[in-house]
Order: C-alpha cells, then structure tokens, then sequence
C-alpha cells in the first residue's frame, strides 16, 4: 500500500472518513427509529392504559397537551408504527426520478435536514397530528438518506 506523506493527503483522508462516518450514520438512524417506534406505540406510551389513568387523559387527533394519551385501534397503531416506512418508500421513489439532478451529496444532505426536522417536530409535538407529522418528515429523510448512503459508501 502506498501512502502520501503531506499534509494535504493526510487531511483528504480525514475527510474521507468523516464523510464515511457521518454517512453511516444514516443507516444506524434508520435502524434506531424502527427500534424506537415499535416501543412508542405500546401501551402507557402513546397508547392510553385504562388501568392506570391518573396522569394522563385520553386526547383526540387534534387536542393539545403533553400528558395525553390516544386511543389508537390495532389498525392504527400499525398505521403509526409503519408510518415512517411508507414516507421513506415514497420519498425513494422521489430519489429515483430526481437523484442525478439532485447527486448524492445534496442527497445525503437533505435527508439530514429531514431527519433533523422530523425528529423535532415528532418530540415537540403537543398532539397526535404533529407526533405523526414528524414521524412522516423523518421517514421522507430515511428515504433520502438510505438512497445516496450505499452509493456514497461504496465510492469512498
């Protein structure tokens, strides 16, 4: 193997595995987000538990508050638990029409940018439309992001 002793390949090559680094980290977001969310539509969490009620009162889609609970039907939570994954299967067709225009990086960095969003509208979020709004932003991130990584991965 060949290596450069100036200082200008020993930075390129730092920057190299930053852009890996920083890169890779999409797919462990991803990852992350499908643990995550299986564990928010539980029962106590996002869902209302009938049993124990006394901190938390059952909100609609529309009510605001930070101690609400939802009475979400089994179709629902599905619904809530997928919602990510349909945004990024969408987003992915959006990729494939426009990824040469758009080029990977912007790539990449647009899906930051949703990640970035999706996760704070989802956390801040004081009803049940904002919680699955973010939940929508962050998937059309994940779609993002997972169309440029493997490519972006692959050349470096």
């Amino acid at each position: 193997q060949v290596s450069c002793p100036c200082p200008v390949c020993a930075m390129s090559n730092g920057n190299v595995y930053r852009g890996f680094a920083f890169i890779a980290l999409g797919g462990a977001l991803f990852g992350y987000v499908i643990g995550i969310t299986g564990n928010v539509v539980t029962t106590g969490a996002l869902v209302c538990d009938h049993s124990n009620m006394g901190h938390t009162r059952v909100g609609g889609f529309w009510e605001v508050g930070y101690d609400l609970c939802y009475d979400l039907s089994d179709l629902a939570q599905g619904w809530v638990s997928s919602l990510n994954i349909i945004a990024a299967t969408l987003s992915s067709m959006v990729c494939f029409r426009y990824a040469d225009k758009l080029g990977r990086k912007r790539e990449a960095i647009l899906g930051s940018i949703l990640y970035f969003c999706g996760s704070v509208v989802a956390a801040l979020g004081p009803n049940l439309f904002l919680i699955l709004l973010g939940l929508a932003i962050y998937g059309f991130g994940i779609g993002f992001a997972m169309h440029a990584a493997p490519t972006y991965i692959a050349e470096i």
